[in-house]
């Protein structure tokens, strides 16, 4: 049985064997300026907004590299319907579709 140790809020430890795994959940992470670059990854449109603005960015530039992300979040009106379940059958749709016809 795997067991989660809650650090704090989003952060759990996870004993693999002899491993400790840190897990982060961006979902369930504060809204703190330091949780800024993960947030943007949450899947939640008030943390994708606390993200955009209270992220510090090093290099101007860099932050054409998350237009795609952007454009989703704005193209869906900040809705993230997608479950992990469309994702399942979207994968197993694309894997049965690449296997070879029987003969």
């Amino acid at each position: 049985m795997v067991t989660f140790k809650e650090i704090k809020a989003g952060v759990y430890d996870v004993s693999w064997g002899t491993d400790v795994i840190r897990v982060i959940v961006t979902s369930e992470l504060d809204e703190q300026s330091q949780n800024a670059p993960f947030l943007f990854f949450s899947g939640k449109a008030d943390r994708f907004k606390f993200s955009d603005f209270n992220y510090r960015w090093r290099v101007a530039t860099a932050r054409s590299l998350l237009n795609q992300l952007y454009k989703k979040y704005f193209k869906e009106g900040f809705v993230m319907s997608y479950t992990w379940d469309d994702f399942h059958r979207e994968y197993t749709d694309k894997f049965i579709e690449s296997l070879p016809p029987e003969t």
